[in-house]
């Protein structure tokens, strides 16, 4: 059985002797070269306009605007709601124990 295994391995190998090595057109790396840089030019500066500072500029100001906002909101509803709340009320609500855990039985 092994000595079949070698002889098929050996067929194998022999049958890959007779294979050429693969072979490229002339100047197939240099005309492949020259194609993805022009399709990175063209990519390019489909999206260009988005990285210019007239666009950057607004943008970080609305985001940084939006983000101000959203916390001014934030802490002005977690001063009022925390004033209006004893202490005995806050730990109550943070451990969850005004929860009533009431079972009937009929």
């Amino acid at each position: 059985m092994e000595n079949r295994l070698n002889e098929e391995v050996q067929k194998t190998l022999n049958s890959l002797e007779n294979v050429e090595a693969a072979s490229a057109p002339d100047f197939f790396y240099t005309k492949l070269k020259a194609r993805m840089e022009n399709e990175l030019v063209t990519q390019k500066s489909s999206f260009s306009w988005i990285l210019k500072p007239a666009f950057v500029v607004p943008a970080l100001a609305l985001v940084l605007a939006i983000n101000v906002v959203t916390v001014r909101q934030f802490l002005k509803s977690d001063n009022a709601e925390v004033s209006s709340l004893t202490a005995e009320e806050v730990f109550m609500s943070e451990y969850n124990l005004n929860a009533n855990y009431s079972l009937e039985i009929y």
